[in-house]
Order: C-alpha cells, then sequence, then structure tokens
C-alpha cells in the first residue's frame, strides 16, 4: 500500500465514508482497507452518525454535557431539547374507544383509559361541559 493511498484512506474514513466506497477510491481490495483502519484506530474515528448520540452528549442536540459529582448522568441540555425529543421519539402504546363521544384515541403509559379528553369525561360523567 503506498503513502497517498493510506492519506486517502485516513481523509475518506474520518469524513464519514464506508470501507467500500473508500476501496473503490484507491482501488484496494476492501478487507484491507478495513483492516488498515482498524490497525490505525480510524475505524470509527470522527464519524458523525446523528442517530446515535456521543456517550456525554445531549440526545436531542449533541451537545457536550458536564456530569456533576454528586447527581445523576444527564440526557439532555435543557428543558427544550428534552420536550423535542420526546415529541420526534415518543410514541403512544395503546390505544382505546372513548365511551362518550365513540372515537377511537391513542394514550401513553399503563393505566387503562376510558376517555379521550377531559371534557369527555365530564360530559359522561356529570352530563354537562367544563
Amino acid at each position: 500500500m503506498k503513502d497517498e493511498q493510506k492519506k486517502k484512506i485516513t481523509e475518506m474514513r474520518r469524513q464519514g465514508r464506508g470501507y467500500a466506497e473508500i476501496a473503490d477510491v484507491v482501488k484496494l481490495p476492501q478487507g484491507t482497507v478495513k483492516s488498515f483502519c482498524w490497525r490505525n484506530q480510524i475505524a470509527n474515528a470522527n464519524l458523525t452518525d446523528k442517530t446515535k448520540p456521543s456517550k456525554n452528549g445531549c440526545r436531542n442536540c449533541g451537545c457536550q454535557l458536564e456530569k456533576k459529582a454528586d447527581a445523576p448522568p444527564r440526557k439532555f441540555c435543557s428543558d427544550q431539547c428534552r420536550s423535542e425529543w420526546w415529541s420526534k421519539n415518543r410514541k403512544p402504546n395503546s390505544s382505546a374507544v372513548c365511551t362518550c363521544c365513540h372515537k377511537e384515541f391513542s394514550y401513553y403509559g399503563k393505566t387503562v383509559r376510558k376517555y379521550c379528553s377531559h371534557d369527555c369525561f365530564i360530559k359522561d360523567r356529570f352530563g354537562g361541559t367544563s
């Protein structure tokens, strides 16, 4: 393997390129490229994968979080990031039919729900509106 190829492999891998793509560019077998990367600790170095946050980073934006000695590890840098992440990633785990308006609705949590809203609860239970 030539020095030019080594530099190109290192550069492309740090840009987040895959082994197959690099192998095509430098005209080497994919296994050779992969072995070179693993031996030189650039197998996963500086890869930007948005799906996996860094170990000490915010789950939403990825910014670094400081660990306080007397507190549990933080997952989000702010309430805004926490809200954004939950609204994008949280999925309702159950669905039911409202006993008042007979519409199907989805809800979070383990307790069984009978009403889709507080208004339906008041109408069904007390015969009025809130």
